[in-house]
C-alpha cells in the first residue's frame, strides 16, 4: 500500500478545495496515485451531475507510454484504488463513449480525458496524445500545454468490464466561447504568439481552431494534441503585422501561421474584397465578409475545388434575399460543398 496516500477520499476531497480550486493557481505538482477508481459523470452542472448516467471504472497507470498501444490493464501495482466520487466531478464534455470531465485531487483541479473501448477511432486519438505529451511536449509542459499527470487504463466496474482508457492533465481553465474573431485584437495576438513559440519546439497542430484553446485568468494554453506534426521546420518571419493590411506569405514565412492569422481575421481587409476559403475575391454580389463568415461555418476549409463556383454562387443568393431571412436561416439550406 502506498503509504503517502490515506484510501479515506475524504482526505483528498473536500468541499472548499472544489470551490477554490480553480481560482488558485498551486505551484506544486499533485500527488495522483497509481490505482483509482473514478465515477464518471454524464453531462450536468458542476456539483451536480446526472447520478443515474455515471459510469463507475477502476484505472491503473500506464508505465509502458511509447511503446506499441494495446488495451491490456497494467497489473503492476497492488494497491487498493482511490476512491473519486461522482459528487466531485464536474462534465465538460460527454458524447457516448468518450468525453472530458473535472475534478480536484490533493488541492489541485485536474482535467480528465476518457475513452471507452478499444481500438476505436477516439481510442487511438488518445493513445496519440498520450505519446505527444510524454515526447515532444515535455518541454512546453505548464508554459504553453498543460501538465501531463499520467495515462491509465482499466475496465469499467460493471459486469461487461469494459475496457477504458483516461488521461490526467493539469486544469488549464475552459474552452474559448466564442469565436477567435470575436476576440479583442489583443487576445487573439497573446494566443497566436503562444501557438507560434510552440512551433519553436518543432510542433504544429493540424487544423488548429478555437477548440485547442483554453483560459484560466488572463493565461492561454493550446489543448487536444492529437493530430499535430511533431517535425514541423518553422519558418515564421517573427512578425505578425496584426491591424496592418494582410501581408503576403512570404513575409510570413510559415504556412501554418498565415492561416492562423487569416483565420483570427488580425488582418485588415482590403478595400473592395471578401475572404472565402483563405482567398481573397472581388466583393461584388457577395453579401458581407460577416454575413459570409456566419453562412460558411468553417465548411469552407474543406471545400471541394469542383464546387467552389457552386459555393460562390450560394453566398451571391443570400444577398439577394437577405431582407427576408437571417444568415443562420440561409446557412440551414447549405449544401455540401465539401470533397
Amino acid at each position: 500500500m502506498d503509504t503517502n496516500l490515506n484510501s479515506n477520499p475524504s482526505q483528498h476531497f473536500s468541499e472548499s478545495e472544489t470551490r477554490t480550486s480553480t481560482s488558485n493557481k498551486q505551484p506544486s505538482k499533485p500527488s495522483i496515485p497509481n490505482s483509482l477508481r473514478i465515477s464518471l459523470p454524464e453531462y450536468g452542472t458542476w456539483k451536480r451531475p446526472q447520478k443515474e448516467f455515471s459510469d463507475v471504472v477502476e484505472v491503473f497507470k500506464d508505465t509502458n507510454l511509447g511503446q506499441t498501444p494495446n488495451c491490456s490493464v497494467p497489473s503492476l501495482y497492488q494497491d487498493a484504488p482511490i476512491e473519486i466520487p461522482l459528487s466531485f466531478m464536474q462534465c465538460i464534455k460527454r458524447k457516448g463513449h468518450y468525453g472530458v470531465c473535472r475534478t480536484v485531487y490533493d488541492s489541485h483541479s485536474v482535467i480528465i480525458k476518457f475513452v471507452f473501448g478499444c481500438e476505436n477511432p477516439r481510442w487511438f486519438a488518445l493513445e496519440r496524445e498520450a505519446k505527444h505529451y510524454n515526447s515532444c511536449l515535455l518541454p512546453v509542459q505548464g508554459a504553453i500545454v498543460p501538465v501531463f499527470y499520467g495515462s491509465y487504463r482499466g475496465a469499467s466496474c460493471n459486469d461487461r468490464r469494459t475496457p477504458v482508457s483516461c488521461l490526467i492533465l493539469e486544469d488549464c481553465g475552459d474552452r474559448l466561447t466564442q469565436a477567435f474573431r470575436k476576440l479583442p485584437l489583443e487576445e487573439r495576438v497573446k494566443i497566436l504568439k503562444i501557438y507560434c513559440e510552440l512551433h519553436t519546439y518543432k510542433v504544429a497542430l493540424n487544423d488548429f481552431a478555437e477548440r485547442n484553446v483554453v483560459q484560466k485568468n488572463g493565461t492561454y494554453r493550446l489543448v487536444d494534441f492529437e493530430d499535430i506534426n511533431d517535425n514541423h521546420q518553422c519558418l515564421y518571419k517573427g512578425s505578425l503585422y496584426e491591424g496592418m493590411t494582410a501581408p503576403n506569405a512570404e513575409r510570413i514565412g510559415c504556412s501554418y501561421v498565415m492561416t492562423a492569422c487569416e483565420d483570427m481575421n488580425l488582418w485588415k481587409q482590403p478595400e473592395g474584397l471578401i475572404r472565402i476559403d483563405h482567398h481573397f475575391m472581388n466583393a461584388d454580389g457577395f453579401p458581407s465578409q460577416e454575413d459570409i463568415d456566419i453562412l460558411c461555418n468553417n465548411v469552407y476549409f474543406g471545400v471541394s475545388p469542383l464546387r467552389e463556383d457552386d459555393l460562390h454562387k450560394w453566398l451571391k443568393g443570400y444577398k439577394r434575399i437577405k431582407d427576408k431571412t437571417t444568415p443562420e436561416d440561409y446557412a440551414r439550406s447549405r449544401p455540401n460543398f465539401e470533397y
